[in-house]
């Protein structure tokens, strides 16, 4: 008996669940995704020929064994990358594409998936009906949460980050200071040559970048006993940036690990980190490439871009080809165009329609602090009952919150290692039991 594995979702974390799944006999593997050519995802198929990775190349492999893969791919294609180097965000979406469409054995559906029932058939907008022995989400994260909701609507008011080809000429706005709007502040600036552009976000910390380039690490090794309470935790990482003097030995020493600590604090610390201490986590360890921090620092210092801790306290939206937005400290100023550079949103208000039918019809429940589904050890979908569905996986995003790193290549490519591990693991006859 064939098992069959849909995957639902068309960027790293369903190319990457699909290679391992695809290796395995007697195994069906179909991809579902609107998109023509899935693989990539928003977060490369939308990215600039400026978007650089946050990582090296030598750590995007799709091949867990080979950390070579992608560096040799890229140099069979005419543009070769070096271990250390950062390279071009949409030159690693070709590879994901180019990754998934060689996989022997995989099966790709054009359409989006509106439903998944109890008897695992999955029903798509395009009226297919599809039988799955198992169903793993790799949806990526919810939608972005509305930091202003008097914009919504505003023809000058983006939501989305990635359509960067409707912004006018003209004052910009970001909402937010990480990754993203570092992203939208690159894109805007190079688009129009004058253009200022401003972000604000509670804390006002922009990411930091990685080592510059030659510059060798102190250490790469650090561990920690997990820890119920954050206090004694945050004590530790301190005592060890002190010992090594650099803090991003010790923060790249603590990635494996990272896991283990979450699960390890208890939910008082838990609910302290994200409201305390998780920004500050986050610019250490989500990091700018050395030549986008050498742009971003450029911006800055010739005044097209300016970066504060503030928060929007009233907007003016009456006219539809400006927006007057008024901030806390006092300051007015009126924008050509608002974008939300906040991140992803919470559940169950940033669920799309798949993820908030589960939702509502109890197959499903919200995780901790609605940053994700809530899922077992393994990945298994855990019910409004709390029973867990032994079929209905979760892959990448969707785990925050039971885990903590969940979103970036290396934790993904981990997950969907032991994930098609555990789904071949079990006997065909028994998988639909």
């Amino acid at each position: 008996m064939t098992r069959t594995t849909l995957i639902v979702g068309g960027g790293a974390a369903a190319a990457l669940s699909a290679r391992r799944l695809a290796g395995a006999h007697d195994h069906r593997v179909v991809v579902v995704d609107p998109s023509p050519e899935p693989g990539a995802g928003p977060a490369y198929d939308k990215a600039a020929p400026w978007h650089l990775l946050n990582s090296p190349a030598a750590s995007m492999s799709v091949e867990p064994d080979d950390p070579t893969h992608f560096i040799t791919w890229a140099a069979s294609v005419g543009h070769p990358v070096s271990a250390d180097e950062f390279a071009p965000r949409s030159l690693y979406g070709r590879y994901l594409r180019a990754m998934l469409a060689a996989t022997p054995g995989v099966q790709v559906v054009p359409g989006t998936v509106l439903d998944v029932d109890d008897t695992l058939t999955v029903h798509t907008d395009t009226g297919k009906r599809l039988a799955a022995t198992d169903v793993v989400l790799a949806v990526g994260n919810p939608s972005g949460g509305r930091p202003v909701p008097a914009l919504t609507g505003h023809p000058r008011y983006l939501h989305d980050p990635w359509n960067v080809e409707d912004i006018p000429e003209g004052p910009v706005l970001l909402i937010g200071t990480g990754l993203t709007a570092v992203d939208m502040a690159l894109s805007v600036t190079r688009r129009y040559a004058d253009t200022r552009v401003d972000a604000v976000s509670r804390h006002g910390l922009l990411p930091r970048p990685h080592r510059p380039f030659g510059e060798v690490a102190a250490t790469k090794e650090f561990t920690v006993e997990p820890t119920a309470s954050l206090s004694r935790l945050v004590a530790s990482v301190r005592n060890a940036v002190a010992h090594t003097g650099d803090w991003r030995a010790v923060v790249d020493g603590m990635r494996p690990h990272i896991d283990s600590l979450w699960i390890g604090l208890d939910a008082s610390s838990q609910r302290r980190f994200i409201e305390h201490v998780a920004r500050v986590w986050e610019v250490h360890r989500h990091r700018m490439a050395p030549t986008i921090a050498t742009d971003v620092d450029r911006l800055r210092a010739t005044g097209r871009l300016t970066v504060a801790a503030d928060r929007i306290v009233d907007v003016e939206v009456e006219r539809r080809d400006r927006i007057g937005v008024t901030f806390a400290g006092g300051e007015h100023r009126d924008y050509a165009a608002v974008i939300n550079c906040t991140g992803p949103g919470r559940l169950p208000a940033g669920a799309d329609r798949l993820v908030a039918g589960l939702l509502s019809a109890g197959r499903a429940r919200v995780g901790p602090y609605r940053l994700g589904l809530d899922v077992d050890r393994h990945g298994h979908v855990v019910d409004a009952h709390g029973r867990v569905n032994r079929h209905l996986w979760v892959l990448g995003a969707l785990r925050r919150g039971c885990l903590w790193e969940t979103t970036a290549v290396p934790e993904i490519r981990r997950q969907a290692v032991a994930l098609a591990d555990a789904i071949t693991a079990t006997p065909v006859e028994t998988a639909t039991g």
